[in-house]
């Protein structure tokens, strides 16, 4: 079980915006949510799933995080 009460409120952000888009992926917007992003992924919560240009793209990794965890 996840706590996410312990995640910061930057990361907690990308969470959402990746639960709510329709194929659980997106881009880390800014050098503070790419920073955010990698804590993200050491911990095993998001991968990434290609570059467009020079951004990484960043997928939820499925069976980590359950919708009944997050409420928007």
């Amino acid at each position: 079980m996840i706590d996410l009460g312990k995640f910061p409120l930057s990361q907690m952000k990308i969470l959402l915006r990746l639960c709510d888009s329709p194929d659980k992926m997106g881009f880390a917007e800014g050098r503070d949510e790419g920073g955010s992003v990698k804590e993200l992924y050491k911990q095993g919560l998001v991968k990434p799933s290609g570059k467009v240009g020079r951004r990484i793209r960043w997928q939820l990794v499925s069976g980590r995080l359950k919708e009944e965890n997050i409420v928007s």
